[in-house]
Parts: C-alpha cells; sequence; structure tokens
C-alpha cells in the first residue's frame, strides 16, 4: 500500500500533460503548414528560375540579333559608300569624255567648214 500511494503521490504531483499535448498537436500543425509552404516556395522558386533563365536566353538571343543587324547595316553602308565613289568616279569619267566628245565635235565643226570653204573655192575655180 505504501508503494501505490509513493506511485500515486508522484502521478498526482506530475503536471498535467493535456496543455502540452494540446500545444504539440498546434505546433506539429503549424510545422505540417509551414512544410507545405516551404514546398510551394520551392516550387515558385525554381519556375521562377526557369523564368529567369528563359528571359536571359532570349536577352543573350536578341543581343546577338542587334550585333548581326548592326553588323549588317555597317557592311550595306560601306558598300553604299563604296557605291557612291564608284558613281561618283564613274560621273567624273563620263564629264571628262563628254568634255572631250564636245572638243573633238567642235575641231570636226571647224575642219568641216574649212572643207567646205575648199570645196567652195575649188568650184568656183572650177567654174572659171
Amino acid at each position: 500500500e505504501g508503494a501505490f500511494l509513493g506511485v500515486y503521490k508522484l502521478l498526482d504531483d506530475a503536471p498535467d500533460p493535456t496543455p502540452g499535448l494540446r500545444e504539440a498537436r498546434t505546433n506539429r500543425q503549424a510545422l505540417t503548414a509551414a512544410v507545405a509552404e516551404a514546398e510551394g516556395l520551392r516550387e515558385t522558386s525554381e519556375q521562377r528560375g526557369k523564368e529567369v533563365a528563359d528571359l536571359r536566353a532570349k536577352l543573350e538571343d536578341a543581343a546577338e540579333e542587334r550585333r548581326r543587324v548592326l553588323e549588317e547595316r555597317r557592311r550595306v553602308e560601306e558598300e553604299a559608300r563604296e557605291v557612291r565613289a564608284a558613281a561618283d568616279r564613274g560621273a567624273s569619267a563620263l564629264a571628262a569624255r563628254c568634255e572631250e566628245a564636245q572638243a573633238c565635235v567642235a575641231e570636226l565643226q571647224v575642219a568641216l567648214e574649212a572643207q567646205r570653204a575648199e570645196a567652195d573655192a575649188a568650184r568656183a575655180e572650177a567654174e572659171a
């Protein structure tokens, strides 16, 4: 009986486990919710990471396309300068040839007039 009373007294003096169990249950529910939220955040983070990687790839592609377009533009502008320079050289050469042709026409005109004068003089002499 003494042993029973000793054990009973220990049990009677022990604190009530109900509040601790309730708190443990509440903590477990909160922990479960936190784990679920953490998992959701991890998945969202992974998704955002993939989106960022995709956007970076698109940005790199756009930058490469821009570089390609700028290089093509530079090449076209250089070709246009070369074509303009060739056209200017051609125009200068054409102008020089036109001047030469006009000088030649003038010389031929003078020669023609001289030949006509000689022909007129020879006709007049033959008629006389």
